[in-house]
């Protein structure tokens, strides 16, 4: 399934696409308030106090995932992320392989979890006994669930046990839910750094991450993940030779997306404008 990223034009974004890389930021800084797990779980007192939020090693553990987000789609024609993130056109969208994201070095224990948002008409009530699902990333068959579980058993497990797999999976659908009604329509997911990885920084994974002002980590992935580039209309020419440039060294083609109405529908037209020594 293609990945779509859109991406503002700003230099440090260019830089990154150059050098192949990816950013993965705190649930904190992440432009939705509710991405943030302590919003979502301070309105429920109950819960809270059972699992102890005062905790100095359970505050640190709600933020102890990085996460980097794409748009799945057949191509990038997605009128809103071009508006909202691409800075209405002045920016430009990367296709990524999945396959490559998911086992971006050697080294990986397991691949890295990339997971569907859920999209609710209602936060998860942690004081009730909600249901959830996770559900991994996958483009044929039926969708696999990554984890599941109900409210309750994930706080028996945890006052039990402490950090267990069922109580993991609860901290990921607090990561993982969003509005329906305003986030939906950019049909989400979700490639998540958790706690095995962050806690070995230093060594197995210290050539693969590196860390950036607190604020989240930078990966390095290999070339073969970026499999196109798309311009928007509104790209500077400085900017489109910039892209050019990148697309040819990684030999991938580069298109220009412009609004288009086409059968009465608003959509995208994407036009191959690669040079001579991309791919055919």
């Amino acid at each position: 399934m293609p990945l779509f990223k859109y991406y503002s034009p700003k230099k440090y974004n260019f830089a990154a696409i150059a050098q192949h890389q990816l950013f993965f930021c705190r649930p904190s800084g992440l432009n939705d308030p509710y991405d943030t797990t302590t919003v979502n779980i301070n309105a429920f007192p109950g819960f809270c106090k059972k699992l102890n939020i005062k905790d100095r090693m359970f505050r640190k553990t709600l933020d102890e995932h990085t996460i980097c987000c794409f748009s799945k789609d057949d191509k990038p024609d997605n009128l809103h992320l071009w508006a909202f993130y691409a800075l209405n056109y002045e920016g430009f969208s990367v296709e990524y392989d999945e396959n490559v994201l998911r086992n971006p070095f050697p080294s990986m224990i397991a691949p890295l979890p990339l997971l569907d948002v859920d999209y609710r008409d209602r936060p998860i009530n942690l004081d009730g006994d909600d249901s959830f699902i996770i559900y991994e990333t996958s483009n044929a068959g039926p969708r696999v669930p990554f984890r599941e579980g109900s409210v309750m058993d994930c706080i028996n497990e945890y006052i039990l046990y402490g950090d267990n797999p069922k109580t993991d999976g609860l901290f990921l659908e607090l990561h993982l839910q969003k509005q329906s009604a305003i986030w939906k329509i950019e049909n989400e997911c979700r490639l998540i750094v958790g706690n095995v990885i962050l806690s070995n920084l230093n060594s197995i994974y210290r050539k693969y991450f590196r860390k950036v002002c607190g604020r989240g980590l930078l990966l390095t992935i290999p070339e073969k993940a970026i499999k196109s580039i798309t311009v928007g209309y509104r790209t500077s020419d400085k900017n489109k030779r910039r892209l050019k440039k990148i697309a040819s060294k990684l030999n991938v083609k580069l298109f220009q997306a412009t609004p288009y109405v086409e059968d009465c529908n608003w959509t995208v037209r994407l036009d191959d404008i690669s040079t001579k020594t991309n791919k055919p």
